[in-house]
């Protein structure tokens, strides 16, 4: 008789209820063995023609990617090897994630653009967290192998560069660094030549009808993002106006993606010495708002989350730095 897989033989008797104070009594090897999951009916097993968990992966060349350069082998250059290795490639998820907030920002879409930026925040928190697995090398250790790497050092990492420049800490002179690798070279310049994240905010905001200074958004987008008071007066008019506390100088019109702009979630009016410490960059202030390493425009995603069309509705919301 044909059985089908998951369907009772109304023909067999039942199965006898589980005696689960047998199952107590038994010895944690033989209770092991009774709960055992067995390889189930339908699962794929022939991969000669399907794709795989690992070649989709492709974990053959990922997992071979690892050499180990000390003589003698020394079993901690390993853990040195795969902590960095991990760090590129949430580096390389990073720059995915701000080159498509950029392009969506610039497209007046901020709902994604939040997404986004909610994302790299959480890199981010995983980068930092990780460190900790590399606190258990002690210098001892790591000076068995150090002399092995030779001139080579996390400074020269271009993804790391490309996330700053992305962001709009950008410096000229690190692309010398780069020069031995014309490909790299070549999409850091580019980078250097492009507006930043930043960059595309501020232009966002005066689309807006926000009086950002046409100084700040013809500048030199090469250069560091350096504060400016207009762009200061902006985010602080604003407030203002979301407090009640004032008349704005601002005028933001109704966005053609439904809905005003409330005010930024920035200092309160009453505190006097916001202004002063929102151009310095003080990021007490701005509660860490930006997923930047020493990047200084870091109310972007605050400022993005309080001023946009819709805000507050985005998936997942930001997390608070």
């Amino acid at each position: 008789m044909c059985h089908t897989p998951g369907v009772s033989d109304p023909a067999q008797p039942p199965a006898p209820p589980r005696d689960r104070d047998r199952d107590r009594d038994l010895d944690p090897i033989a209770r092991h063995t009774r709960s055992r999951r067995e390889l189930e009916d339908g699962i794929e097993q022939d991969f000669r023609r399907n794709l795989s968990y690992g070649e989709y992966l492709d974990l053959h060349r990922v997992l071979s990617a690892q050499h180990p350069q000390a003589v003698p082998p020394r079993h901690d250059e390993l853990l040195f090897i795969i902590q960095h290795q991990t760090s590129e490639l949430w580096l390389k998820l990073m720059l995915h994630e701000l080159t498509s907030a950029r392009e969506l920002v610039r497209s007046d879409d901020l709902q994604p653009a939040l997404k986004r930026i909610a994302r790299v925040k959480h890199i981010q928190h995983t980068l930092t967290e990780q460190w900790s697995v590399l606190a258990t090398l002690t210098p001892s250790e790591y000076a068995l192998f150090r002399s092995f790497l030779a001139t080579g050092s996390g400074f020269q990492s271009w993804q790391y560069r490309a996330v700053e420049f992305s962001l709009g800490n950008k410096n000229a002179d690190m692309l010398r660094v780069f020069a031995h690798d014309p490909e790299v070279h070549a999409e850091l310049d580019r980078l250097l030549h492009e507006p930043s994240l930043y960059d595309e905010v501020l232009r966002w905001l005066a689309r807006q009808g926000h009086p950002v200074p046409a100084e700040v958004l013809d500048r030199d987008v090469t250069a560091p993002y350096e504060s400016h008071e207009g762009v200061v007066d902006v985010f602080a008019a604003s407030t203002r106006t979301r407090h009640g506390t004032g008349s704005s100088t601002t005028s933001p019109r109704t966005s053609g993606r439904g809905g005003q702009l409330p005010g930024m979630a920035l200092p309160s009016p009453q505190d006097r010495g916001a202004d002063h410490r929102l151009q310095a960059g003080d990021r007490r202030v701005l509660r860490g708002a930006l997923p930047a390493p020493r990047a200084r425009p870091d109310v972007l995603p605050r400022a993005l989350r309080r001023a946009g069309p819709g805000a507050g509705r985005h998936a997942g919301g930001l997390p608070r730095g």
